[in-house]
């Protein structure tokens, strides 16, 4: 007689099963450049800081969402702290971009000072509730931008 035994698998898979959040947090800006406001008088820009989050799903669909202005300053060359934005992650959603923007918010101009780099984590279902992603916008010289994010 053959004996069977019953053995539970969970099998995980590369993108969400299940609906969850993502939560969002600014953690550090720093700008590294002076005269971003274009005068001698002023060194400290007006960065107004936002970023646009991708849901890439394993076809290639994706689905933008914006963190909205997560801080807007004035005059201020560095800021550290915690500045969170809460945002529902698609069921199906493999891999995650994350596109800082940094806008110098002036009363004639606003400069777009944000550097065009993208940063993706892949296979995002493998990835543990509350376990943190930290990342910087690292491909600029003007600014550093630092932000973690996790999924629960």
């Amino acid at each position: 007689m053959r004996s069977s035994s019953s053995v539970k698998v969970e099998v995980v898979e590369a993108h969400t099963s299940k609906t969850k959040t993502l939560k969002f947090s600014l953690t550090y800006y720093k700008q590294n450049t002076e005269g971003w406001d274009g005068t001698s008088r002023y060194n400290d820009g007006d960065p107004t800081i936002s970023f646009t989050i991708y849901f890439i799903a394993s076809g290639g669909q994706s689905n933008a969402k914006s963190t909205g202005n997560l801080i807007s300053l004035q005059d201020q060359g560095t800021w550290s702290g915690v500045a969170t934005k809460e945002i529902e992650v698609p069921v199906g959603t493999q891999d995650i971009k994350v596109c800082p923007s940094v806008i110098d918010k002036d009363v004639l101009d606003n400069d777009n000072k944000s550097s065009g780099n993208c940063y993706t984590i892949t296979n995002v279902g493998y990835l543990e509730d509350y376990s943190t992603i930290e990342q910087s916008d690292s491909k600029t010289a003007i600014y550093t931008l630092k932000w973690e994010w996790y999924l629960y």
